[in-house]
């Protein structure tokens, strides 16, 4: 069963991360969270944004990565057609 954290631990834990520079594993290791997790804590607590990652890119960096954004969101598409598909034919 998954340990539940308070909100206090996460805010913590994203302080850790932003304030005291510790990197996420660092902080992961310390507290025995997964890197995922920390992720998501630091989305829902932190106060850096995704648009701060994107001012930090080059023009051509920027660019590839809305191609990989887009490109990416297709996959994900197709992927639930298959889904769809795989369950349609197994119904058979």
């Amino acid at each position: 069963m998954a340990k539940r954290y308070t909100e206090l631990e996460k805010r913590e834990a994203v302080r850790l991360i932003e304030e005291a520079g510790l990197t996420i594993s660092q902080v992961g290791r310390e507290l025995s969270v997964g890197v995922s997790t920390l992720h998501r804590w630091l989305e829902e607590y932190g106060t850096r944004k995704k648009s701060q990652f994107c001012e930090k890119l080059s023009d051509s960096e920027r660019a590839e990565y809305e191609r990989l954004k887009q490109e990416n969101n297709k996959l994900k598409i197709k992927c639930e057609v298959l889904k769809k598909a795989a369950l349609f034919f197994a119904q058979d």
